[in-house]
Formats: C-alpha cells, sequence, structure tokens
C-alpha cells in the first residue's frame, strides 16, 4: 500500500540547496505548505515529491513519527497564534481558523493525540504549555553565546 499525504501530513520538510540560496531555508511542515499548493489528503508520495520539487523541497522518503511532529505543528502554530493563554474561546478559534485552514481536524486530532473535542484539546495545550514553562532554558544556552 502506497502512502498518502494523510500519512505523511505532518513531516517535516527539507529546503533543497537552491531554496537555501534564495535564503528560504525554513524547515516547514507539509501541512503548512499543502492547501495553498494544491496538495490534497490523497495525493500519492509520487503526486506530492513532483509538487514539492517545483517548491525546491527535498523529497519524502518515509514517514516520519506523526504523533511527534503533529505535537510540534500543533504546539508551534499555538504558541504564534496565540501565546500562552489557554482558554476554551481560543482553542475553537484556533480551530476553527488555523487549522481548518490547513485540512486539520478532529479526525487528525483523534487519530494522533486521542483528543475528540475541543476541551480535550484545551487540556493537552495545559499539559503542554506547562511542560515547555519548566523546561530550564540556561540549561541549553551556551555560556559562550
Amino acid at each position: 500500500m502506497e502512502l498518502t499525504a494523510k500519512d505523511v501530513y505532518f513531516n517535516l520538510l527539507e529546503p533543497t540547496v537552491k531554496r537555501i540560496a534564495r535564503e528560504q531555508d525554513d524547515d516547514t511542515y507539509l501541512a503548512t505548505i499543502a492547501l495553498d499548493n494544491g496538495i490534497r489528503l490523497n495525493d500519492s508520495i509520487k503526486t506530492i515529491n513532483t509538487k514539492l520539487s517545483k517548491l525546491d523541497y527535498q523529497p519524502i522518503k518515509n514517514q516520519q513519527d506523526q504523533k511527534l511532529r503533529m505535537k510540534g505543528f500543533l504546539l508551534e502554530n499555538w504558541l504564534r497564534v496565540n501565546g500562552y493563554d489557554v482558554t476554551k474561546s481560543k482553542v475553537s478559534l484556533f480551530i476553527n481558523k488555523t487549522l481548518a485552514k490547513r485540512n486539520v481536524d478532529f479526525y487528525f486530532l483523534s487519530k494522533y493525540l486521542n483528543v475528540n473535542n475541543t476541551q480535550q484539546l484545551e487540556e493537552f495545550f495545559k499539559t503542554e504549555l506547562s511542560n515547555i514553562k519548566q523546561i530550564d532554558l540556561t540549561a541549553i544556552i551556551s555560556k559562550n553565546a
């Protein structure tokens, strides 16, 4: 059975040398660029790679850990859009505005996070954000920097 976009939707894409030379070297998720570039959830890997080639991204060779990547995708987007404040209204707005625009619905949320409604997603964010706040950044930052 061939992989489709649904199977690799949260893969991180790597830029090609050409893309890096244009100073567009940011790694991004397939989910972030899919709809804007005509990639549908049932497209095959071959179709996706053809489109990625035109956008100067490396081809997708395998399925990355979708559960882990989705968490990163959600938190990155959540922090950018809403900051650290987790409220039900903001979670609902985030689902309807940001995730819906990227074809991420409760199918993906339930598949990878065991989250079936807004309240459960709110709890997920609260837990993940509290973990982020507990990270000691001084241990990560180089003393020579």
